[in-house]
């Protein structure tokens, strides 16, 4: 699990129900990303910015669907 100097503020989709959302915080030094679920907080996914940009694009693209 990444630990970070600063506070992770995570933020939600305004869309998301109240259990079942994902989670996303950006590292202060904004090269860092980072995904959980609110089902289990505890778990966290960590990204660098560039790999969330790819993902980002490739999701923009429709290359996931």
């Amino acid at each position: 699990m990444p630990e970070l100097n600063s506070p992770q503020v995570w933020r939600r989709s305004s869309r998301c129900d109240i259990k079942d959302c994902v989670e996303l915080a950006v590292d202060p030094r904004r090269d860092r990303v980072y995904l959980r679920s609110s089902r289990d907080p505890q778990v966290q996914l960590e990204l660098s910015a560039d790999a969330w940009r790819v993902f980002c694009a490739a999701i923009v693209a429709g290359e996931l669907d």
